[in-house]
């Protein structure tokens, strides 16, 4: 009956409205859903082919003035992340709001010459734990791996395979190795 609640509230909801707040990512994903629904010749909603640790799937728009996916594989390309850290919320936010802005360009606008790949959440674990009420941390910025020692984490911008070390000290964890995340 929630859910039913949700997708009333979620139908009756402009992009506008759906900016006035944060939301989990079950609901940036179901957003996501609806415009590629209404705009379906703009965008293709792609699914990583690998999840996060916790089983969540990680959803990027790509949005092409082209129909033809074959001539938007070959123009240059744009991409735009948010929640790479789980505590930066205006990331994602920031991410909705390009896709959101996208979906109303002038068919004459130059940003129609490239593909916009957006990924509003690369980091849903980290993020889903940033907001619960109960056990919870607001300030949470790593994604939720058990690591060695019972502790959690992997700091995922320092995971990148450039300039690698492996470290773990003042709360930051590059992971086991680069690009283990």
């Amino acid at each position: 009956e929630a859910l039913e609640q949700y997708q009333k509230r979620l139908e009756r909801q402009s992009s506008k409205d759906f900016l006035d707040h944060y939301h989990s990512v079950e609901e940036i994903h179901n957003w996501m859903e609806k415009i590629q629904k209404e705009n379906p010749k703009k965008i293709r909603l792609v699914e990583s082919e690998h999840t996060s640790v916790e089983g969540r799937k990680i959803l990027a728009a790509r949005i092409c003035a082209s129909e033809d996916s074959s001539a938007c594989d070959s123009m240059g390309k744009i991409y735009i992340q948010g929640l790479l850290h789980a505590r930066e919320w205006i990331g994602g936010a920031a991410v909705i709001f390009v896709i959101s802005e996208m979906m109303k360009l002038s068919p004459n606008s130059p940003l129609l010459d490239f593909e916009i790949v957006a990924v509003p959440v690369v980091n849903p674990d980290g993020y889903e734990y940033t907001r619960l009420k109960a056990g919870g941390d607001r300030t949470w910025r790593k994604n939720r791996r058990k690591n060695l020692g019972g502790e959690y984490g992997v700091d995922l911008n320092r995971n990148f395979p450039v300039h690698w070390v492996p470290f773990q000290m003042f709360g930051m964890d590059a992971g086991a190795f680069a690009l283990s995340e």
